[in-house]
């Protein structure tokens, strides 16, 4: 039995890595099996952590981005608005 390699582009780690390039097999419930450069074990991604095409994964990628910056907006704007020095006497 032959399996297929294919080449992915892995988005899990982009906000930290980057987007990883990495040889690997897609099982048939559409997990990708592959091991990162450097590294003696395999690691299983799923669901929208890999995509086939440099365009998927450059969009993927720019999406993590985007909620990202909307997380750490929203936390900001709740630190500003915080009582830090509550229960403290006046």
């Amino acid at each position: 039995m032959s399996v297929e390699k294919i080449t992915a582009y892995v988005t899990k780690y982009a906000l930290t890595k980057g987007i990883l390039t990495v040889e690997g097999r897609e099982t048939d419930k559409g997990t990708l099996v592959c091991r990162f450069p450097g590294s003696p074990w395999d690691e299983y991604l799923w669901g929208k952590d890999w995509h086939r095409s440099p365009e998927d994964a450059r969009a993927d990628a720019l999406r993590r981005k985007e909620r990202r910056i909307t997380s750490l907006k929203k936390s900001l704007a709740a630190m500003e608005t915080k009582d830090v020095c509550k229960g403290l006497p006046a």
